[in-house]
């Protein structure tokens, strides 16, 4: 992590303390009481809570530390809540976070995003967020990577510093794959570092946006202004395959901010059917089922360079959006 700031947010230091202060109210929650009992007499600060969310993973296996010490607990007799664990490994986490957020390289709406994921914790809204606090899932492994300032919330998407999986790559097409490698030698410079986006699954709209994905990628370029250490933007999903995009026209626009801009899209191999390819389509799945659709990859690539012109020559995106 730098110190130095993007131009346009000085620093995060009243974000940081309305997270320190919403994480020191919800530990005085009494229902954390015999849990925080039993983890301080334990030696489970709050660095070492941080420490233990730091080693989580999207594999659930990496989650086996978790496991082992919500077992402790069940041993030890300290009666909690289910999530309770989890939710304070997190809160806990994300107050030690704050002094590293205080000079992180990110617009000002991304610390801000970060604080509301953290309210999230704090607070969560329904029963039906269970996922998001249980060790071995991955919902749970997004919020441990939010919290350790490992992934990015910028509204439709979040991001990952990490870079282009080579099987990704390998995967693209043998009459696309001379392209693909050029591509990344000349434009991207390498497969990392990169911005590697994923879909925010807490996203406030359920459906893929065209304005608010370019609202997302604005953010991104402005943090990747500041970072000149990442080399661009990627991302591989099944939304973003152009085999997708012939049986569902109405996500054609997914590509055209790259294709338009510098950018580089193409099909990178099979997907696995449960990637949520079928989830809201009714179409998708009825053409698969009968043979006529087969769920791919798409891989994007955008040069840094090419992302910081474009968010440069359309203001618009980060401007707030309209309600």
């Amino acid at each position: 992590m730098g110190t130095s700031q993007p131009p346009d947010d000085p620093d995060h230091t009243v974000v940081c303390d309305h997270v320190r202060r919403l994480c020191r109210s919800s530990a005085d929650d009494p229902g954390f009481a015999p849990l925080r009992a039993w983890l301080r007499d334990h030696s489970y600060d709050a660095a070492a809570c941080a420490a233990a969310l730091s080693l989580v993973l999207d594999e659930p296996s990496t989650h086996a530390h978790i496991e082992v010490l919500k077992a402790r607990l069940r041993e030890a007799g300290i009666n909690h809540a289910d999530g309770a664990l989890e939710r304070w490994l997190m809160l806990e986490c994300a107050s030690v976070a704050t002094e590293h957020l205080q000079t992180l390289r990110v617009p000002r709406e991304v610390a801000q995003a970060w604080h509301d994921e953290v309210a999230f914790i704090a607070a969560p809204p329904s029963p039906s967020n269970s996922a998001y606090f249980t060790a071995g899932a991955i919902r749970f492994a997004e919020l441990c990577k939010i919290v350790s300032l490992r992934r990015f919330p910028a509204g439709q998407f979040h991001w990952e510093v990490s870079g282009i999986a080579r099987r990704d790559l390998l995967s693209v097409s043998a009459a696309h794959l001379p392209r693909a490698l050029v591509f990344v030698a000349t434009r991207m410079r390498g497969l990392a570092p990169v911005f590697y986006s994923h879909l925010n699954a807490r996203r406030p709209t359920r459906s893929l946006d065209e304005d608010a994905a370019c609202r997302s990628y604005h953010l991104m370029a402005r943090a990747m202004s500041a970072q000149p250490e990442i080399r661009g933007f990627a991302a591989s999903s099944w939304f973003r395959a152009p085999t997708t995009h012939k049986v569902s026209p109405h996500l054609a626009w997914v590509s055209r901010v790259f294709l338009e801009n510098g950018g580089f899209v193409a099909d990178a191999g099979v997907a696995d059917p449960d990637c949520g390819v079928f989830t809201r389509s009714a179409t998708r799945r009825r053409l698969y089922e009968t043979g006529r659709f087969k769920p791919r990859h798409g891989l994007v690539m955008w040069p840094r360079s090419a992302m910081i012109a474009w968010a440069a020559n359309h203001p618009e995106f980060g401007d707030s959006p309209k309600s």
